[in-house]
């Protein structure tokens, strides 16, 4: 995707000029009902990446610095929590390298297993994703659960609620 990156300065079939669309990003970003309706994409309004969180901001999945011309297109804007969006960053796909998934097209299927090792008596949870086929759509999803932090979230998330529970039936 890299070798497509926006330079729309360049291309003869660019319709407007950089200030134009700069007048028509700040319009149309500063309107709360866009912004409403994009974070509202997912049910219960939470992340696209990690579905745990709550999502507060817009994130560009293709980056507005580098695809210009993509930054007001819907399926572009990712309702994102803050974590997930600020560890994405503004880094583009390179051929061949693993890369994060896009929540709005890329789906789980029966591919997709999590892997879950319980350690040290149950206090210690890991997550992982195998992937004997070395299927790249899998690559993407492990890539953007390790990068996110999101392995690292349901660890803690599942630790907590385990805990909980063991206490629970302890008091009993």
């Amino acid at each position: 995707i890299s070798e497509i990156e926006d330079n729309c300065e360049s291309h003869s079939k660019c319709l407007l000029s950089k200030k134009q669309f700069e007048n028509i990003y700040k319009r149309y970003r500063g309107l709360r009902a866009s912004e409403e309706l994009i974070l509202e994409k997912y049910p219960n309004n939470v992340c696209g990446y990690c579905r745990t969180s709550r999502a507060i901001e817009i994130d560009h999945y293709l980056p507005q610095s580098k695809f210009r011309s993509y930054s007001l297109i819907y399926n572009n804007l990712v309702p994102s929590c803050h974590n997930c969006n600020h560890r994405k960053g503004h880094d583009v796909p390179l051929r061949g390298i693993p890369w994060f998934f896009h929540p709005n097209f890329e789906e789980v299927d029966d591919k997709f297993c999590l892997n879950v090792e319980v350690f040290n008596n149950y206090k210690e949870i890991i997550f992982s994703i195998k992937n004997p086929t070395r299927d790249i759509l899998i690559e993407s999803y492990d890539f953007s659960l390790t990068v996110l932090g999101i392995y690292n979230e349901y660890s803690r998330l599942s630790n907590t609620e385990l805990v909980e529970t063991l206490q629970i039936y302890h008091d009993l």
